[in-house]
């Protein structure tokens, strides 16, 4: 079983590490298997095609940040672990969303941030002022906008104490 863990887990970094050094839609699961060293049955194995692979490695990331977000101590703390996951991993995220692999992904990232969103406002951490009907719109619209944020920000090097105390004013004020 550890093993099976293992091969699934080494075929993502290759993934991921082919993925910082190139395009994306070059990567090939015969390139995947020849950096890991294994046959190609092992990779269909683990994963039915890339978009598979694709999906489990985003959300294999988000899973970790998905509990960072939730365990912080305050939205500030939250949102700077969003923000430096984007500004680290800035150009294999835009490689995956200007690829055929965009929309579920995409919507990945939103959803995490909806989920935080919901969480917030249910521990009165966000009170927005809205009727409980406005809500899941509220989460959607701000979900939308953090990522947009985070991506553009990344990309421009802004001031990462600026950026998060004007994203806590926008959900707190």
């Amino acid at each position: 079983m550890i093993n099976k863990k293992k091969t699934k887990l080494e075929i993502a970094e290759s993934f991921i590490k082919q993925a910082r050094q190139g395009d994306l839609n070059k990567i090939s699961v015969k390139s995947i298997c020849d950096d890991v060293g294994i046959a190609r049955q092992s990779f269909y194995y683990h994963f039915e095609d890339m978009n598979d692979l694709v999906e489990f490695c985003v959300d294999f990331a988000n899973q970790d940040l998905s509990l960072k977000m939730i365990n912080a101590q305050s939205i500030e703390e939250a949102l700077t672990y969003f923000y430096r996951v984007i500004k680290e991993n800035y150009d294999i995220i835009r490689k995956v969303f200007d690829s055929p692999f965009r929309l579920r992904n995409q919507d990945k990232f939103i959803l995490l941030l909806r989920d935080y969103l919901q969480i917030a406002v249910s521990k009165k951490v966000i009170e927005p002022r809205i009727s409980l009907d406005e809500l899941d719109i509220y989460k959607t619209y701000h979900s939308l906008a953090i990522l947009g944020s985070c991506l553009y920000a990344a990309y421009h090097d802004v001031d990462e104490k600026e950026f998060i105390r004007s994203l806590v004013d926008i959900l707190t004020k």
